[in-house]
């Protein structure tokens, strides 16, 4: 007599569990993903550099070449002094440029003159991005930034 072969059957408990368990593994890892770009997000990346000639000329006649990133005063909430030490140790440090502004869109902004990283000015800029009116500098002392307003 010939054995008939059971049919297999799957838990339906199983087959659930591991189902959400699948669910649970791929939000944590969007989470995860989403997390580490929080994390990582920088205004201040050198490729949204963008390079413009002055409109008012120098004193020589020259019309210098500055470097500007565009930003609000929002995204910048979220940057940490280690953040803005790196833009200036990256892009400001030696750059050609005769300063490098972070315009906020609003008016107002953050200017490093030539490839000086020491300090920076924030107040209102001109229509060169240069800084129009003072409201306080940004100093590197001991490795640290700090601002100080006027």
């Amino acid at each position: 007599m010939a054995r008939r072969k059971r049919k297999k059957r799957y838990n339906p408990y199983a087959v659930s569990i591991l189902a959400m368990s699948a669910v649970i593994l791929i939000l944590c890892i969007v989470i995860g993903i989403k997390l580490f770009s929080i994390l990582t997000y920088n205004p201040l990346k050198e490729e949204n550099l963008q390079e413009m000639q002055a409109v008012t000329p120098a004193a020589d006649g020259s019309l210098p070449t500055y470097a500007y990133i565009l930003t609000t005063q929002e995204g910048m909430d979220g940057l940490s002094e280690k953040k803005f030490r790196k833009f200036a140790e990256d892009t400001v440090a030696g750059s050609a440029y005769a300063w490098i502004a972070i315009d906020f869109q609003d008016g107002t902004g953050i200017v490093f003159t030539g490839s000086d990283t020491s300090q920076a000015a924030y107040g209102y800029l001109d229509e060169n991005r240069c800084i129009s009116e003072v409201f306080g500098y940004i100093t590197l002392s001991d490795g640290t930034y700090r601002y100080t307003a006027l």
